[in-house]
């Protein structure tokens, strides 16, 4: 055992000088064995464990291996009228592990399965007596009692209740490797930083976890839990993504004014302001009728309210309509007599307009 402490002690220092990030979190253990042959038939039988990896990317970030270590512990409480049997094994599990994340980095919920190999250091206690060294005699009646049943001892006999306190060393201590396949996901809560959600099944290559041999089967244990993440690696994903602006000057963009209107980048709403064109305190052009057509390019200005107008902000006309849609329909006869008719009511933009198209103004 000492061994494989030293030995781990030297790989998680090897790894420590070359590792981008670490993890630590907890779990829920149980185990699948002789006592215990349905693991999921007890909630009581899972039990909290603890983790701590040291962990480095690797494949182009599409995987990573770790050098880490679970403690924890996995009991169980068997009582019938025929047998009464308990355990509980504490586990110390230095193992290695691989991971390939089956999504893209980008993502920040990302899938991902894990195998590795992981050797587990245990040793199994018994909960055969009380808080006062009263050992546990099981009655028919299912009462716990601190002496045989006898005939004899019905009338003394004191009811005891069981402690769990797990007092009693089995004798069952030893290590065994595992094999640990994991599938879970990487949840992205920050810019170095992750949440690690995991189901993990470990096959053993031991039947002793649990001190009972009854079945050729070997045990086998399950956890479900989270790790936290932090990555203390330069080489974060979002710096990575940002690396190309960390030479940008972010305090002169903030108050830069591309198009000169007075108003900066980050407040202007109309962003490439013709140069001299006068801008409201938004950046957009000022358009002092209201009417959707600035200034600038207004040929009607102080329009009335509630006016409809056209695209350079003229009233709209019933008689240039008509003219125009004379000159579509080629009758343009029609056309120009009708402008003669109506043109001491039209405004000279209109005028100079109609001229052009109808060819008067030669």
């Amino acid at each position: 055992m000492k061994k494989i402490i030293i030995i781990s002690a030297i790989l998680l220092n090897s790894l420590a000088a070359i590792a981008q990030q670490v993890s630590a979190g907890a779990a829920f253990m149980t185990y699948k064995g002789d006592l215990n042959p349905s693991r999921s038939n007890n909630p009581f039988s899972w039990k909290p464990a603890y983790s701590f990896a040291l962990e480095k990317r690797i494949l182009n970030e599409k995987a990573d291996v770790s050098l880490g270590i679970v403690s924890g512990n996995i009991m169980y409480v068997e009582q019938n009228i025929n047998i009464n049997r308990n355990f509980k094994t504490n586990i110390l599990q230095p193992e290695i592990s691989f991971r390939y994340i089956l999504a893209n980095e980008k993502l920040n919920a990302r899938p991902y399965l894990g195998a590795g190999v992981a050797y587990a250091l245990y040793k199994t206690y018994y909960d055969l007596a009380d808080e006062n060294s009263n050992l546990y005699f099981y009655w028919s009646d299912g009462s716990i009692r601190d002496r045989e049943e006898l005939p004899g001892n019905t009338a003394e006999a004191k009811t005891l209740y069981q402690d769990y306190k797990y007092e009693t060393f089995s004798g069952n201590e030893g290590g065994a490797l595992l094999f640990p396949l994991t599938a879970g996901a990487l949840l992205r809560t920050g810019n170095k930083t992750e949440i690690n959600m995991y189901f993990r099944y470990c096959l053993s290559t031991t039947d002793q976890l649990d001190s009972y041999v009854i079945t050729s089967k070997k045990d086998r244990l399950y956890l479900v839990g989270a790790s936290f993440i932090f990555r203390f690696d330069k080489k974060s994903y979002l710096y990575e993504e940002n690396k190309n602006y960390r030479n940008v000057n972010h305090k002169a963009l903030s108050s830069e004014d591309a198009d000169k209107d007075g108003v900066i980048d980050f407040d202007d709403a109309c962003p490439n302001t013709s140069n001299g064109v006068k801008v409201d305190a938004k950046g957009c052009p000022v358009d002092s009728d209201a009417d959707r057509v600035p200034d600038y390019l207004d040929e009607e200005p102080n329009t009335t309210q509630g006016i409809k107008v056209d695209a350079k902000g003229r009233t709209l006309n019933e008689d240039v309509i008509l003219i125009k849609n004379l000159l579509y329909n080629d009758k343009y006869s029609d056309a120009v007599a009708h402008y003669k008719k109506v043109e001491g009511t039209l405004s000279e933009s209109y005028k100079k307009e109609l001229k052009s198209l109808l060819n008067l103004d030669r």
